[in-house]
Protein backbone atom coordinates (compact mmCIF):
# COMPACT_ATOMS: atom_id res chain seq x y z
CA UNK A 1 0.00 0.00 0.00
CA UNK A 2 3.09 2.40 0.75
CA UNK A 3 4.18 1.75 -2.46
CA UNK A 4 1.14 2.11 -4.86
CA UNK A 5 1.08 6.03 -2.82
CA UNK A 6 4.95 6.28 -3.36
CA UNK A 7 4.78 5.34 -6.68
CA UNK A 8 1.57 8.01 -7.07
CA UNK A 9 4.15 10.73 -5.90
CA UNK A 10 6.64 9.91 -8.02
CA UNK A 11 4.11 10.00 -11.71
CA UNK A 12 3.36 13.48 -10.44
CA UNK A 13 6.81 14.84 -10.09
CA UNK A 14 7.90 13.43 -12.90
CA UNK A 15 5.02 16.44 -13.71
CA UNK A 16 2.42 26.97 -24.59
CA UNK A 17 2.20 29.34 -27.06
CA UNK A 18 5.50 29.27 -28.55
CA UNK A 19 7.51 32.05 -29.89
CA UNK A 20 9.44 35.28 -28.34
CA UNK A 21 6.07 37.20 -26.88
CA UNK A 22 6.00 34.45 -23.96
CA UNK A 23 5.39 37.07 -20.81
CA UNK A 24 2.80 39.62 -21.59
CA UNK A 25 4.46 42.80 -20.16
CA UNK A 26 2.08 44.91 -21.29
CA UNK A 27 0.24 44.61 -17.90
CA UNK A 28 -2.06 41.94 -18.82
CA UNK A 29 -4.66 40.63 -20.66
CA UNK A 30 -8.26 41.62 -20.54
CA UNK A 31 -10.11 40.77 -17.38
CA UNK A 32 -7.40 39.65 -15.34
CA UNK A 33 -6.47 42.56 -13.47
CA UNK A 34 -3.50 43.79 -14.97
CA UNK A 35 -1.36 40.38 -13.94
CA UNK A 36 1.50 39.53 -15.97
CA UNK A 37 0.76 36.62 -18.09
CA UNK A 38 3.26 33.52 -18.33
CA UNK A 39 2.55 31.61 -21.29
CA UNK A 40 4.26 28.25 -20.23
CA UNK A 41 6.46 26.15 -23.46
CA UNK A 42 4.72 24.31 -25.22
CA UNK A 43 6.82 20.52 -25.05
CA UNK A 44 8.64 17.60 -22.96
CA UNK A 45 9.74 19.46 -19.69
CA UNK A 46 12.20 17.52 -17.09
CA UNK A 47 11.24 17.80 -13.28
CA UNK A 48 12.66 16.85 -10.19
CA UNK A 49 10.87 16.60 -6.88
CA UNK A 50 11.90 16.19 -3.67
CA UNK A 51 9.56 15.63 -0.14
CA UNK A 52 9.25 19.20 2.28
CA UNK A 53 6.70 16.83 4.68
CA UNK A 54 5.57 13.33 5.25
CA UNK A 55 2.93 12.87 7.78
CA UNK A 56 2.37 9.71 6.43
CA UNK A 57 5.71 8.22 7.40
CA UNK A 58 6.19 6.91 3.59
CA UNK A 59 9.55 7.96 3.30
CA UNK A 60 10.87 7.28 6.63
CA UNK A 61 10.76 3.27 6.18
CA UNK A 62 12.80 3.09 3.06
CA UNK A 63 15.18 6.02 3.86
CA UNK A 64 14.44 7.30 0.34
CA UNK A 65 13.55 11.14 0.33
CA UNK A 66 10.56 10.11 -1.75
CA UNK A 67 11.49 12.79 -4.67
CA UNK A 68 13.02 11.81 -7.80
CA UNK A 69 13.41 12.81 -11.72
CA UNK A 70 10.30 12.38 -14.08
CA UNK A 71 9.18 14.41 -17.11
CA UNK A 72 5.87 14.95 -18.51
CA UNK A 73 4.40 16.58 -21.89
CA UNK A 74 2.97 20.51 -21.46
CA UNK A 75 0.19 21.24 -23.92
CA UNK A 76 -1.88 24.62 -23.99
CA UNK A 77 -5.37 24.23 -25.15
CA UNK A 78 -6.30 27.31 -24.96
CA UNK A 79 -5.10 31.16 -23.12
CA UNK A 80 -5.84 29.90 -19.98
CA UNK A 81 -5.83 25.99 -20.29
CA UNK A 82 -2.84 23.02 -20.87
CA UNK A 83 -2.49 19.32 -20.05
CA UNK A 84 0.48 17.59 -18.01
CA UNK A 85 0.81 14.27 -19.76
CA UNK A 86 3.27 12.31 -17.57
CA UNK A 87 5.98 10.54 -19.00
CA UNK A 88 5.26 7.39 -16.76
CA UNK A 89 1.67 6.61 -15.86
CA UNK A 90 0.96 5.38 -12.47
CA UNK A 91 -0.08 2.13 -12.03
CA UNK A 92 -3.91 2.38 -12.33
CA UNK A 93 -2.74 4.07 -16.17
CA UNK A 94 -3.64 7.44 -15.04
CA UNK A 95 -0.91 10.00 -16.75
CA UNK A 96 -2.77 13.07 -18.14
CA UNK A 97 -3.83 16.14 -15.96
CA UNK A 98 -6.05 19.10 -16.78
CA UNK A 99 -4.89 22.50 -15.15
CA UNK A 100 -5.90 26.28 -15.09
CA UNK A 101 -3.79 29.18 -15.79
CA UNK A 102 -4.25 32.60 -14.06
CA UNK A 103 -1.30 35.03 -14.96
CA UNK A 104 1.81 32.96 -13.81
CA UNK A 105 0.09 30.79 -11.23
CA UNK A 106 -1.65 27.43 -12.07
CA UNK A 107 -3.97 24.47 -10.65
CA UNK A 108 -4.45 21.34 -11.67
CA UNK A 109 -7.75 19.24 -11.72
CA UNK A 110 -7.84 17.36 -7.83
CA UNK A 111 -6.73 13.72 -8.71
CA UNK A 112 -8.11 11.10 -6.65
CA UNK A 113 -7.51 7.50 -6.59
CA UNK A 114 -9.27 4.49 -4.35
CA UNK A 115 -8.25 1.40 -3.53
CA UNK A 116 -10.43 -1.07 -1.38
CA UNK A 117 -8.41 -3.42 1.17
CA UNK A 118 -9.41 -7.15 0.34
CA UNK A 119 -11.28 -8.80 2.83
CA UNK A 120 -12.44 -5.56 4.77
CA UNK A 121 -14.83 -2.82 4.52
CA UNK A 122 -12.14 -0.15 4.13
CA UNK A 123 -11.35 1.75 1.00
CA UNK A 124 -7.63 3.81 1.35
CA UNK A 125 -8.34 7.22 -0.76
CA UNK A 126 -5.92 9.08 -2.00
CA UNK A 127 -6.47 12.77 -3.54
CA UNK A 128 -3.88 14.79 -5.12
CA UNK A 129 -3.77 18.53 -5.68
CA UNK A 130 -0.93 20.42 -8.05
CA UNK A 131 -0.69 24.17 -8.33
CA UNK A 132 2.17 26.53 -8.89
CA UNK A 133 4.10 29.09 -10.85
CA UNK A 134 5.69 30.04 -14.15
CA UNK A 135 7.87 32.31 -13.00
CA UNK A 136 9.44 31.92 -16.74
CA UNK A 137 7.83 30.55 -19.88
CA UNK A 138 10.38 27.69 -19.82
CA UNK A 139 10.06 27.56 -15.70
CA UNK A 140 8.33 26.10 -13.01
CA UNK A 141 7.92 25.58 -9.66
CA UNK A 142 5.40 23.66 -8.04
CA UNK A 143 3.45 21.71 -4.88
CA UNK A 144 2.16 18.44 -4.83
CA UNK A 145 0.16 17.82 -1.60
CA UNK A 146 -1.35 13.87 -1.49
CA UNK A 147 -4.17 13.54 1.39
CA UNK A 148 -4.67 9.90 2.32
CA UNK A 149 -7.61 8.21 4.25
CA UNK A 150 -9.42 5.47 4.86
CA UNK A 151 -13.16 5.31 4.40
CA UNK A 152 -15.27 2.22 5.96
CA UNK A 153 -16.42 0.62 8.71
CA UNK A 154 -12.96 -1.67 9.23
CA UNK A 155 -10.61 1.02 8.74
CA UNK A 156 -9.52 1.11 12.91
CA UNK A 157 -8.28 -2.45 12.02
CA UNK A 158 -6.45 -1.57 8.92
CA UNK A 159 -4.87 1.64 9.73
CA UNK A 160 -3.53 -0.46 12.86
CA UNK A 161 -1.99 -3.48 11.07
CA UNK A 162 -0.93 -1.14 8.40
CA UNK A 163 0.94 0.65 11.16
CA UNK A 164 -0.21 4.00 9.95
CA UNK A 165 -1.64 7.08 11.15
CA UNK A 166 -4.64 8.41 8.64
CA UNK A 167 -5.81 10.49 7.76
CA UNK A 168 -2.22 11.94 6.42
CA UNK A 169 -0.32 14.18 3.99
CA UNK A 170 2.36 14.12 1.69
CA UNK A 171 3.79 17.37 0.83
CA UNK A 172 6.09 17.57 -2.43
CA UNK A 173 7.78 20.18 -4.05
CA UNK A 174 8.37 19.87 -7.64
CA UNK A 175 10.75 21.97 -10.30
CA UNK A 176 10.68 21.52 -13.86
CA UNK A 177 12.38 22.94 -17.25
CA UNK A 178 11.88 23.09 -20.23
CA UNK A 179 13.49 21.07 -22.70
CA UNK A 180 15.27 23.19 -25.28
Amino acid sequence: MRATILLALAGLAACGDKGDNRVDDTGGGAGDGGAEVTTPTEGHWSSTSEVASDSCGFTGDTGDTGGGEGGFTLTMTDDTHFTVQLDEPDEDGWDTMSCTLSGSDFTCEQHGDENPVDGFDATIVATQDVSGTFPTWSTMEGQVVVAVDCTGADCATVIKYAQIDLPCEVDMTITAQADE
